[in-house]
């Protein structure tokens, strides 16, 4: 009955392929502009990783060459890490172009009055002040920078550091940042479905019968587009729009159900400042997605049903909500706020089946930054989560229709701590434990142990990321098959990812991925262990 819709979702993989490789071999030719990576150090600065926002303004200016403008934010990162001299170097360059010129008189004041130098700081502020096309804020800054000098910094004593105008924009264009890319892979999965390692007894089926899983190896096709603008009249607050697309389709039609892809939508604004009582960093977003996944047996692939209704759909749904972060710095102490509030309603209506519901989190998180290149923080975060339909379980593990609907409560605790190790290494380490609370009678409750561990190695051409995650569940009432006679359901999952990312040519990159997924349990329908492998292309705006 799917035949015509497998065949055409495997036509539709096929065309994918085909137009992606058509659009990287038409536009790798075509110059890649400064923008990316200059994006991806403004994020990195706002970030307050100074170094990693350098390292992007650098191989952008060896990858295109330099500008006034990419000169301009090399020297913030610079001036915030202290390199004196070559901010005062990279503010002179940014000097040259008109529309910057005024911005960067300011900056230039501030680096030379950092090294004691009060007269020539004064003379550019001077400049600054008086420029034509200074903005009024801008001149205020001077002005108030030129009448502390005039009130008593003696030459040749360092002075406070002040906040240089951050980050600059290009006043001549609506849009400051555009970015569009697409990305595709030949890749293979060796459990399509995540069936069971072995065989095993069904407990929770009529009979208990025997069950042989079909685990089932095949090659599918990943691909990825994305486009994202920014735009804002002031530095210090920006807008983003941006789009994702993410798809992965197998070429065999008898895997068509397998196939699954997304759409994201977020629109943002950040307001990035420092102010007298440190920098202040806000972000707030609305997200609106769609997810399509086929819901399917892993034990061989065949379609899912309940009372004999084809429920296939179960696992397609729309997700939308805001999300706030909130950070202040002040010095190498950072403390931050996040909430989000989401809805992801299911097409699903069966209520035994129909997972539709709404999301509430809130957290804290606090960090210091230890010799320049340690951050160590804790955080804490609570989540309410309320289904609409979907029944909650009895203690003997039973689901009735007429029960409530399930309500779980999560509390989270955990520590991280990023080291940068070289330049171009850094590794970070996190520890999180997440209590479950099942508000009906507690059957799903668990209490998870979590530990991520990341290394990045970002070089001239090259980019590796290497990332390995555990995770242990212990069930305080649950059992394996839901079943009382199966015994304590137990769970621990390790996976590990590798990501290498290698730029043969301005926009083009080649990009290898590898993925494998481990998972142990007390119900065998939970056993499994699949690994993927890809390898494609990736152009970039």
């Amino acid at each position: 009955m799917k035949q015509p819709t497998a065949c055409k979702l495997g036509s539709v993989a096929r065309h994918l392929t085909m137009a992606g490789f058509v659009l990287f071999a038409a536009w790798a030719i075509a110059p890649r502009p400064i923008a990316a990576n200059m994006a991806e150090g403004n994020a990195a600065a706002r970030a307050g990783d100074y170094e990693a926002a350098l390292t992007q303004y650098e191989r952008a200016r060896r990858e295109r060459g330099d500008s006034a403008l990419l000169a301009f934010n090399r020297g913030v990162a610079q001036y915030r890490l202290g390199q004196y001299v070559e901010a005062e170097a990279s503010f002179a360059k940014a000097s040259q172009a008109q529309r910057l010129a005024p911005r960067a008189f300011y900056n230039l004041g501030l680096v030379v009055r950092a090294q004691g130098r009060s007269s020539d700081a004064r003379i550019w502020f001077q400049q600054a002040a008086s420029h034509p096309g200074a903005s009024r804020e801008l001149r205020t800054l001077a002005a108030k920078a030129r009448r502390s000098l005039d009130g008593g910094v003696a030459t040749g004593k360092r002075a406070p550091r002040r906040t240089p105008v951050e980050f600059g924009r290009d006043p001549e264009r609506a849009i400051d940042f555009f970015d569009f890319g697409a990305a595709t892979f030949v890749a293979m999965d060796s459990n399509v479905y995540r069936a069971p390692s072995s065989s095993y007894v069904d407990l929770a089926a009529p009979g208990t019968p025997v069950v042989q899983p079909d685990v089932q190896s095949a090659s599918y096709v990943p691909v990825q587009l994305w486009a994202a603008a920014e735009w804002g009249r002031w530095d210090y607050s920006r807008f983003h729009l941006g789009y994702t697309f993410e798809g992965e389709f197998y070429l065999d039609s008898q895997f068509s159900n397998a196939n699954r892809h997304s759409h994201v939508l977020r629109l943002a604004n950040t307001y990035d400042r420092d102010t007298r009582i440190g920098r202040i960093y806000v972000a707030s977003s609305f997200i609106a997605a769609r997810f399509q996944e086929e819901a399917y047996d892993r034990d061989d692939g065949s379609s899912q049903s309940v009372l004999g209704e084809d429920v296939s759909d179960r696992f397609a749904f729309s997700h939308f909500g805001p999300r706030l972060k909130f950070n202040h710095d002040i010095g190498a102490f950072r403390w931050g706020l996040n909430a989000a509030a989401t809805v992801s309603q299911f097409d699903e209506t069966q209520p035994v089946v129909d997972y539709s519901h709404h999301q509430f989190t809130g957290g804290a998180d606090v960090s210091y930054r230890l010799f320049g290149t340690t951050r160590f923080g804790v955080f804490a975060e609570y989540s309410a989560r309320e289904y609409e339909t979907y029944p909650a379980r009895e203690l003997d593990g039973s689901r009735f229709t007429l029960n409530p609907a399930l309500e779980y409560r999560y509390t989270s605790y955990g520590a991280i701590l990023r080291q940068r190790l070289t330049r171009r290494l850094w590794a970070a380490i996190d520890y999180r434990l997440t209590t479950r609370e099942d508000e009906y009678v507690g059957y799903d409750d668990y209490q998870r142990h979590g530990i991520r561990a990341r290394v990045e190695l970002d070089m001239r051409r090259l980019t590796a990321r290497l990332a390995y995650s555990y995770r242990d569940y212990s069930f305080d009432n649950a059992f394996a098959f839901d079943t009382p006679g199966a015994g304590e359901k137990t769970l621990t999952s390790t996976t590990a990812e590798l990501d290498v990312d290698y730029r043969v040519w301005r926009a083009l990159s080649v990009t290898a991925l590898a993925r494998l997924e481990m998972n142990d349990s007390s119900d065998p329908r939970l056993e499994y262990e699949q690994s993927q492998y890809a390898l494609g292309v990736k152009w970039s705006m």
